[in-house]
């Protein structure tokens, strides 16, 4: 699925630093690609450099060879979790984790980049 009006993950990152984008939008930038959201810049080889961070993390997962990719309300969950992270609401996180019915915890590794972020 590709998306003219959709941003990859280092225009997102630039976008949010530059403030040209709220943290709500970078974010559902960033989660798409959970939902199998592609870009030119996905491809092998054509990936921008990333550093060590949240993009970087979600990037792994998401365009690592046997990802398959989320169902809509899975994304929207994991939508929830990381902004409930980034805003730092530790209590939100602690519910969406406990009322989650993704299987994996794989997909949620970013909340580690955020913890460090948000302090």
């Amino acid at each position: 699925a590709m998306s003219a009006n959709s941003l990859c993950f280092k225009e997102a990152q630039n976008g949010l630093g530059s403030g040209e984008i709220e943290r709500e939008a970078y974010l559902g930038h960033i989660v798409a690609h959970y939902g199998g959201l592609r870009h030119e810049e996905d491809a092998e080889g054509q990936r921008p450099y990333l550093s060590p961070g949240f993009e970087r993390e979600v990037r792994e997962i998401v365009l690592s060879e046997n990802y398959r990719p989320l169902e809509n309300d899975n994304t929207a969950f994991i939508y929830s979790i990381f902004l409930s992270a980034f805003q730092g609401d530790v209590a939100a996180v602690r519910e969406l984790l406990e009322s989650s019915k993704i299987a994996s915890t794989y997909y949620l590794r970013p909340l580690i980049s955020i913890a460090k972020l948000a302090g």
